[in-house]
């Protein structure tokens, strides 16, 4: 593990989002390990560090630069958020529409094409 990954492992273990146990994934997998991100976001000087991060592995990954982060409401409105301001980018999220399951943009939100979305999936 890299210093850096081993910097954010200690960052979660010190604000008790680390958890052991049994967990059963929404993927149906199971896990002895969790990460319950809510609780280091919690402290937005976390966010934004961990946001900050996120934004600089997006743009190492990208050749164009990013206009809009999408993130699902409720779990990924915070880091998609932080990620966003560290982009300098447009914000937006989905919401899961009531009739079909699906998420989907709502409250006005729209993309435009030609706009470079990177879009957050918890």
């Amino acid at each position: 593990m890299t210093p850096q990954a081993e910097d954010i492992l200690e960052l979660f273990r010190s604000t008790g989002a680390y958890l052991s146990g049994h967990f059963r994934l929404t993927s149906g997998l199971h896990s002895s390990e969790y990460l319950q991100c809510a609780l280091v976001l919690q402290y937005p000087r976390h966010a934004e560090h961990l946001g900050r991060l996120l934004a600089g592995a997006l743009r190492d990954l990208s050749q164009d630069a990013i206009n809009v982060v999408a993130s699902p409401a409720i779990g990924g409105l915070i880091i998609g958020h932080e990620v966003a301001r560290a982009l300098g980018a447009r914000f937006v999220f989905t919401e899961r529409d009531a009739a079909s399951g699906k998420m989907t943009l709502r409250r006005g939100f729209t993309v435009t094409a030609g706009e470079n979305v990177a879009v957050w999936r918890t």
